[in-house]
């Protein structure tokens, strides 16, 4: 299977979940982690060597690094000489390799290799931390991915109000998943031990484990 991970706005999550999934579906088979992203959010993460995806696209020599378990196509400044006009079905077609997930980080854009990702994926996720200036980016986002015949799951990024809580987080929560409708996949909370475990500081709490795999699996 293969699950890009996008959303048109920056510091949206991406790259944490990216990481959360990695450490939760590597319980359920072989695991790949490509990142598309020029400034290697993934690969900055697990402080990984070598080269990586502009090499594979460029004809280079490359091959994935292991870190924590992980295998990962990295990224670096060279990617951003081609990520932005990097033709549709260039992900699509050249990567594969036989993992049983193979995960695509993206930048922060619909375009360029964050499409060709969107259209080489069998599941696309997009997080979204709970801001107002998250809500029309996350909605663009689902818009450009129906025009290539995909569907986004949106996964919010915050605290889950009670039915009686009322506020501006709130409101803003409602707000948030009332604009996604259908698009609507759950709610994981933003933790320190979420941010600790995607770093590989500590293990991936159990409930955020458990939404993730509902969310995939």
């Amino acid at each position: 299977m293969k699950i890009t991970i996008t959303n048109q706005k920056g510091g949206a999550g991406k790259s944490t979940l990216t990481l959360l999934l990695a450490e939760t579906l590597k319980q359920h088979g072989s695991v790949l982690c490509v990142d598309c992203d020029p400034q290697g959010g993934i690969t900055n993460l697990l402080d990984a060597p070598g080269g990586g995806l502009f090499e594979l696209l460029t004809g280079g020599e490359f091959k994935p690094v292991t870190v924590r378990g992980l295998d990962l196509l990295t990224a670096d400044h060279k990617l951003d000489k081609i990520a932005y006009t990097l033709p549709p079905y260039d992900l699509r077609d050249g990567i594969n390799f036989d993992y049983d997930f193979i995960l695509f980080d993206t930048p922060p854009t619909v375009q360029g290799i964050s499409r060709a990702a969107a259209i080489a994926a069998d599941k696309i996720i997009i997080p979204a931390d709970i801001s107002k200036t998250t809500i029309q980016p996350t909605l663009y986002t689902l818009q450009e991915l129906r025009k290539v015949e995909k569907v986004g799951a949106v996964l919010l990024i915050g605290k889950e109000p009670g039915a009686e809580i009322k506020g501006f987080h709130a409101d803003l929560y409602r707000e948030f998943k009332a604009a996604i409708k259908e698009n609507y996949s759950g709610t994981i909370p933003k933790t320190a031990n979420a941010q600790k475990a995607a770093a590989g500081l500590s293990k991936i709490p159990k409930a955020i484990s458990e939404i993730l795999k509902g969310a995939v699996l």
